[in-house]
């Protein structure tokens, strides 16, 4: 008389009930579920996407248009996963970095145009900046005013 063979595995482990909607009969425990619970079927607040209220009658019920219960349609569900709010976050972010390097661009071609200490002065105190800043600025750019194009003569020879 041998025993049947049991997997170690599945030795302690009980046998749970699948999720399902929320009225069917159910046996509740204090153990979380976060753990079995994907983040493309959670809000970032906690819910679950599978189920919604009315807002009439405040049943829950499967996510669809209209509550099965009252007959009031709820509208299409707005709410949106947590893993898609990580890809806005995501993407809000990559699209205020390239605000940033484009404002930034601006900002040093317009150094660049000054020709003279005393429009970087003017730029300067257009910007708000310390009256420090044109002198320091002009001497990184090189301190001296940047040379013309040569004038070239008729017969191509600088005038």
């Amino acid at each position: 008389m041998n025993a049947p063979e049991v997997d170690g595995g599945d030795l302690h482990r009980p046998e749970r009930q699948s999720d399902g909607h929320p009225c069917i009969a159910r046996q509740f425990s204090l153990e979380g579920k976060a753990d079995r619970i994907k983040p493309s079927e959670v809000t970032e607040d906690g819910e679950n996407l599978s189920t919604r209220q009315c807002n009439t009658c405040f049943r829950h019920f499967p996510t669809t248009n209209t509550c099965p219960y009252c007959g009031a349609d709820n509208g299409p569900d707005t709410r949106i996963s947590r893993e898609r709010a990580a890809e806005i976050r995501k993407l809000e972010k990559e699209e205020l970095a390239a605000a940033k390097k484009e404002a930034a661009k601006a900002r040093l071609a317009e150094e660049r145009a000054c020709q003279s200490l005393q429009e970087l002065q003017a730029l300067g105190v257009r910007r708000g900046y310390a009256p420090g800043w044109a002198f320091k600025r002009w001497k990184t750019m090189g301190g001296r005013p940047k040379p013309a194009a040569p004038a070239i003569g008729l017969d191509g020879w600088p005038a």
